[in-house]
């Protein structure tokens, strides 16, 4: 929490190329001890508390939508997310204009240590880029919408059948960027059970995922983080 950088690990280690202010906004007192929250302007975090709030409600009805359209129950997502304890923390990120892009990144690849994520940006677009076929490839993404990206904890919960993107943040030399992240997590002692996935003949086929205490998992998150490839969910495999 506060200001700062993920993962830095030693001295030689290349830094990103982003300021940011990480908040926690859920559960309530959640943040007690922490002094995180920006004293101007005043109304910053009676502001981010109302987005956070509202934005819970688009959350928990995404994750039912998700389920339904893998023709899963519609709560077998939305039901790790006790309305009182499950979390939500915020963050602020600012990318800067970087003079030499080709020797910088905006935040290193990796996948988020979530459920869900919801991501508002303003003004500038373009940084955002995800891997597939070995390719990164930039999303398009207006600045008049919200992105919603899957995280690793509904991998798991879905056995695999949705899955959390590895991505980066590029920089850019003649463009500044401002973006808000939301990552939605269960309680940090709820175990999560993953769906089973069914077998041709209809029977349970075992999937590829094991039960996961969500505070065990992020534990083992941070302390790989960062790694070259996407290496943190390899912990709740079979």
């Amino acid at each position: 929490m506060g200001y700062g950088r993920n993962f830095v690990k030693s001295e030689d280690q290349p830094l990103d190329w982003i300021d940011r202010l990480t908040m926690k906004a859920a559960p309530v007192g959640g943040d007690e001890g922490l002094n995180v929250w920006p004293q101007k302007p005043e109304n910053f975090r009676q502001v981010t508390e109302r987005y956070v709030l509202e934005a819970r409600k688009v959350l928990d009805e995404l994750l039912q939508a998700l389920a339904e359209a893998l023709s899963l129950e519609r709560n077998v997502f939305v039901k790790y997310f006790d309305p009182t304890d499950s979390e939500v923390n915020v963050r602020v990120n600012y990318y800067p204009p970087c003079p030499r892009p080709d020797l910088a990144q905006g935040i290193t690849p990796h996948s988020d240590a979530s459920a869900l994520t919801l991501l508002m940006q303003f003004d500038a677009t373009g940084g955002l880029q995800v891997l597939r076929d070995q390719k990164w490839l930039t999303l398009p993404w207006p600045t008049d919408a919200l992105l919603v990206n899957v995280g690793d904890f509904l991998e798991i919960m879905s056995n695999g059948r949705l899955k959390s993107p590895w991505h980066r943040v590029v920089t850019q030399m003649e463009v500044e960027r401002f973006s808000v992240a939301l990552f939605y997590n269960p309680p940090s002692w709820t175990e999560i059970v993953p769906e089973p996935v069914e077998d041709s003949a209809g029977q349970d086929g075992g999937g590829g995922f094991r039960k996961v205490l969500v505070g065990d998992y992020l534990k083992h998150f941070y302390e790989i983080s960062p790694t070259e490839d996407k290496q943190a969910i390899m912990y709740a495999r079979v």
